[in-house]
């Protein structure tokens, strides 16, 4: 998918999502249970597909990712600096362990 971009949006849900960003975390996320998506394909053609439930969540995900979103910005300021500290406490110990 080039520059995939959402055309429709239908019916919200919450998905549990996890991310390889942060490898050991998932969230409640917030989604469109359906989604139309166009983009162009590698011939440079258009495309247009229907994505629902977390075929949806999946598509909305990646295209986050093209935008500069990770699943952790979709959280609460609160949680986020929760989970922040918990990474970092977690990587000290592992370049500790590792003799870093």
């Amino acid at each position: 998918m080039i520059n995939p971009r959402i055309l429709e949006r239908k019916e919200k849900r919450t998905f549990d999502e996890a991310c390889f960003s942060l490898p050991s975390f998932s969230f409640d996320i917030e989604r469109s249970a359906e989604v139309e998506v166009e983009w162009t394909n590698i011939e440079g053609q258009k495309e247009s597909k229907r994505f629902k439930d977390y075929g949806s969540a999946c598509v909305q995900h990646e295209i986050d990712h093209l935008d500069g979103i990770l699943t952790i910005d979709k959280i609460s300021q609160f949680r986020r600096s929760m989970i922040v500290k918990k990474n970092n406490k977690k990587k000290t110990q592992e370049e500790r362990a590792l003799g870093l």
